[in-house]
């Protein structure tokens, strides 16, 4: 647990120790999640719209396919550039005063594990997601048939104390299920940091390298970040003007996960290898 605590200081003192370096690194994720936004809300709008007719209805969704597919591969390039900025810039000590140019090579591994990564981790949550669902419809039935929040303080009204006790105990349960995931995507996209400095490490090498540290490590971060992230969901979703601030703690998670999984690989591999240009 120490080692937990010292890798997730270690990320956070790396941010607050170049605010400027962090936010140039951001810049891409930034606009591409202010544009997500923006295109979220102008699709609520038009969608909401009674005055349009079917015809115009069916081409708004098409083009909305058709953005939505857009905006999704530009994010991907928008995180594998700031993470790749960021490792750089944190391994092997580079400094940016603008936005930095990205080797085209390591943006293209990058993005490409990414999304392999990506795939792995949700086609293995896919189980549990489908058992926790049938728990909850389940519970749901046998208290009313109402929803249940995923979050529930003892002074919630309707609900008798054992159910909040029950639920709170469900809460629980579920932090801990996310924190597995985060924990093995964590341990997973070690490889990631290697592909941003130009040193590709074999997934197989990093599984041995890391073996015996998810428990003690990998699971206490991810538990963390995951505590951290639904933290900052309630936030957004009792604002108003959520949508402004979820641009913000988007950003600020995305830039603690990327600076703990940094951390993460410089504890498994300290030597800074000459830069990829």
């Amino acid at each position: 647990m120490r080692q937990a605590t010292g890798v997730i200081r270690q990320a956070i003192d790396d941010i607050l120790g170049d605010p400027k370096g962090a936010f140039i690194c951001l810049l891409p994720f930034i606009a591409i999640t202010a544009v997500m936004v923006a295109t979220n809300l102008l699709a609520v709008n038009l969608f909401s719209d009674t005055q349009v007719s079917p015809d115009d209805l069916a081409w708004l969704r098409r083009i909305a396919i058709g953005v939505m597919l857009v905006v999704t591969a530009l994010l991907f390039v928008a995180v594998s550039w700031t993470a790749i900025a960021w490792d750089r810039m944190i391994i092997l000590s580079e400094r940016y005063s603008k936005l930095p140019r990205i080797p085209l090579r390591a943006l293209v591994r990058h993005i490409a594990r990414s999304i392999v990564l990506t795939v792995i981790i949700l086609l293995l949550m896919v189980p549990v997601a489908i058992g926790l669902l049938l728990i909850t419809s389940e519970f749901q039935l046998s208290v009313g048939g109402g929803q249940i929040p995923f979050f529930i303080g003892v002074s919630s009204p309707g609900y008798a104390p054992s159910v909040i006790l029950i639920l709170l105990v469900v809460n629980v349960l579920m932090l801990a299920i996310l924190g597995f995931y985060a924990g093995l995507f964590l341990r997973m996209s070690l490889v990631l940091p290697a592909l941003s400095i130009g040193r590709p490490q074999l997934s197989r090498d990093i599984w041995l390298v890391t073996k015996g540290h998810f428990w003690s490590l990998f699971f206490p971060i991810g538990t963390v970040l995951v505590v951290i992230a639904s933290a900052f969901g309630l936030l957004n979703s009792t604002l108003s003007f959520g949508g402004v601030v979820g641009i913000v703690t988007d950003s600020i998670m995305f830039m603690l996960g990327v600076s703990v999984l940094t951390r993460l690989y410089t504890h498994f591999f300290p030597e800074a290898p000459t830069p990829e240009r």
